[in-house]
């Protein structure tokens, strides 16, 4: 879990989700899911619905982590 106030190194997180690593995509969304949630809920304009894509576009990060390019 992230320190309040701490945000965690982008680069570092990438780097954990490339590796598999256990509680790296709850790691990114501690880091990015309120950010995620909020554009979504603008987007959609519905709690479900956004809901849904902020899960979807995390699973979809765990998921194909290996093509994640650093750059």
């Amino acid at each position: 879990m992230a320190v309040e106030g701490i945000q965690p190194n982008p680069d570092d997180l990438l780097a954990a989700l490339r590796d598999r690593e256990t509680g790296a995509v709850e790691r990114v969304y501690d880091a990015f899911g309120h950010r995620a949630f909020s554009l979504a809920f603008r987007i959609v304009g519905d709690h479900g619905a956004a809901e849904d894509a902020v899960q979807e576009a995390f699973v979809s990060l765990w998921r194909d982590a290996d093509r994640l390019d650093p750059s």
